[in-house]
């Protein structure tokens, strides 16, 4: 189950006319910041324009799955609209909430006020949504409606599957006058009530046009505050122009903040079939388009979380914005097509941050990309593409060369029957190359800031054996950075006459190579061949490590051979070459989750593969007491100079 931050919101007390007025309609032809100074907006061409609705449509999106309820004067001729008109039926309740004898499914005193709306909403050639499906209940009767009319239409629209009921009407979503006094009534407005919450469905009311604040005093002798429906239940909508300044004939929220926070503006000029409608009532239809595309985009999100997406991202760089004049701002649904809050990673197991997604390659790969999908706070879904970072380039082949030229002395002490016991306690950088011991390549930095690593030799004139151990205070090795808090590793080194034989392994139980990594194990042999002027080699290691976050497992597998070649080997000079080539293959293993697109995740193992080649090769000189040397791989370039009166 995901939970949500609870959002604190007053209770919202309606307490207004029992009788509503069609909001004045006439037919013809985001940033979260206060802004401190004054803007000029660019005009929209168009409704769709000003709040921005093209990014849903240029992504498939028309409302498609989702029923939109137009309760209010009908249609006059279904068969000659472009929307859809599937269900239509009259709607009309008595004041002890009795149907009436109407059978009507057009008010003819409305001046085709229903059908403007659905055209707003879903038209195929102008709407917001035209792929939406709709309900019409006719809840009018020359132009004005009642409390009876708008519960129970209320309550017919979820029984059809409305999650988004428009009531462009002026500003009375719940009328409770004293007059209704009867407990059929007060119990049947507590049930569809409870019905809306439980449900999830959203009332889109328009905030009217007499140019007046939701706040004006009103006649409290006459009505009851008893009556309330939850916030996140309900939207009010004001109106703008098409240049964003607040329209003249529009109502506001005033000073109360229970209806600032419910409170949007949208455009009231809105382009209907061969004309245009002005007023809230337009706004209030373009909001609940623009529900429609987002409960299909987002279809396992409640309507009330839409709702209040729309109000986080509404756009308050208008003119003159003010909360008591615009609300939360204006709709702007390219902002509400992008997440909102936190965001997170939703696996199967857990949640996890975006950081998750952070893996850096060993120097040297390329760039790799996987597509992923995220959640913001409100649970919906965004699909990316997630780019692999690459470690800066580290290179140790100059200290190698140095080492191998002129490798640490050992501590000999001699034994009976010519046997002889060497012992050498290493230093803290580059501390695991030694002709018996050490091997190059990927575990070149394997032992690097040891606690301690010491090595026992025992040779006799044929045979060398030796064993290494250490506990290891912290890794940075040059592949994958990572610190070592419980960790242990040996070296082993078989070695007869010249061909020696040498295993190494290590293992850590906690490591930050990448986020959720919680092992690593490395293991790896190296073969070598030697001669009074030639060392020649192969060696293959494996380093895994295992995670429970995004990625399951990271392996690196190196294969390399080595040649050394002295072509001078006398006590006063050495000279000679060195090369290394070594082929690396990257896998990494991930369990990702993916969008389905409707607001469900499935979950995709992949596995990206890389690989990589290297060719190190160098030179060095010895003299008495100078020593030069230099190098080239595909990191670096480098020459060393070393001198001291003795060696």
């Amino acid at each position: 189950m995901n939970t949500y931050p609870n959002r604190a919101y007053s209770l919202l007390l309606v307490c207004f006319s029992s009788l509503s007025l069609l909001t004045a309609c006439s037919s013809g032809g985001s940033s979260s910041t206060i802004p401190t100074t004054p803007i000029s907006y660019p005009v929209a061409a168009d409704n769709k324009e000003l709040i921005k609705s093209a990014v849903w449509s240029d992504n498939g999106y028309d409302g498609s799955g989702v029923t939109v309820a137009v309760l209010d004067t009908g249609i006059a001729d279904p068969s000659s609209v472009d929307f859809d008109v599937s269900v239509l039926e009259n709607q009309r309740y008595d004041d002890q909430l009795a149907k009436t004898s109407d059978t009507y499914t057009y008010d003819t005193g409305g001046n085709n006020h229903g059908q403007d709306m659905a055209e707003i909403i879903g038209s195929q050639s102008v709407g917001i949504a035209p792929g939406a499906t709709m309900v019409h209940g006719v809840i009018s009767k020359d132009g004005y409606t009642d409390m009876g009319d708008q519960v129970m239409a209320t309550d017919w629209a979820i029984d059809h599957n409305a999650r988004i009921v428009n009531l462009s009407f002026s500003q009375s979503p719940i009328i409770f006058p004293k007059n209704y006094s009867s407990d059929t009534f007060s119990n049947t407005l507590k049930a569809v009530i409870d019905k809306i919450d439980a449900t999830n469905t959203v009332i889109v009311h328009a905030a009217g046009n007499e140019g007046l604040d939701f706040d004006a005093p009103i006649n409290e002798s006459t009505y009851a505050d008893i009556v309330v429906l939850q916030p996140d239940n309900i939207l009010f909508v004001g109106a703008v122009n098409l240049d964003a300044t607040l329209a003249s004939y529009s109502n506001t929220p005033g000073s109360s903040i229970e209806y600032q926070n419910r409170f949007l503006v949208a455009p009231g000029d809105s382009t209907i079939v061969g004309g245009l409608s002005i007023g809230t009532s337009g706004a209030t239809a373009n909001v609940s388009g623009a529900l429609a595309l987002m409960k299909q985009r987002w279809s396992t999100t409640g309507v009330n979380d839409l709702a209040q997406i729309l109000l986080d991202t509404a756009n308050k760089n208008i003119p003159d914005y003010s909360p008591a004049t615009h609300g939360q701002g204006m709709v702007d649904l390219e902002a509400a097509y992008s997440p909102v809050g936190t965001a997170s990673f939703d696996t199967s197991t857990a949640s996890l941050p975006l950081e998750a997604a952070a893996i850096t390659l060993p120097a040297g790969f390329s760039t790799l990309q996987f597509n992923a999908a995220f959640v913001d706070q409100y649970h919906r879904d965004f699909e990316a593409t997630f780019s692999t970072q690459t470690a800066r380039p580290e290179t140790d082949f100059s200290q190698k060369l140095i080492e191998m030229v002129s490798p640490p002395p050992l501590s000999i002490m001699h034994l009976k029957n010519g046997m002889q016991l060497g012992f050498k306690q290493q230093t803290s950088r580059y501390n695991v190359d030694s002709p018996i011991l050490g091997f190059n390549g990927f575990a070149h930095n394997l032992f690097s800031q040891n606690r301690t690593l010491e090595t026992i030799l025992l040779t006799t004139d044929t045979y060398q054996i030796g064993f290494s151990t250490n506990v290891m205070n912290q890794y940075n090795s040059q592949k994958v950075n990572s610190t070592l808090d419980d960790a242990a590793g040996y070296i082993t080194s078989l070695q007869y006459k010249n061909i020696a034989l040498t295993y190494f392994a290590s293992s850590e139980d906690q490591t930050n190579a990448f986020y959720g990594a919680n092992n690593r194990t490395a293991h790896g042999v190296k073969a070598t061949l030697q001669s009074d002027f030639v060392k020649t080699g192969i060696e293959y290691s494996i380093e895994k490590y295992q995670g429970s976050g995004l990625l399951d497992t990271m392996s690196l597998n190196q294969k390399a051979a080595f040649l050394k070649l002295d072509f001078l080997h006398a006590p006063s000079i050495q000279a000679g070459v060195i090369g290394k080539y070594t082929i690396s293959d990257l896998n990494i293993d991930m369990t990702l989750p993916r969008s389905i697109g409707d607001g469900r995740l499935y979950y995709q193992s992949q596995t990206l593969k890389e690989s990589q080649d290297n060719f190190a090769k160098g030179v060095y000189l010895n003299l008495p007491h100078f020593k030069v040397s230099a190098y080239s791989d595909k990191f670096d370039q480098n020459i060393a100079l070393q001198f001291k009166t003795t060696f």
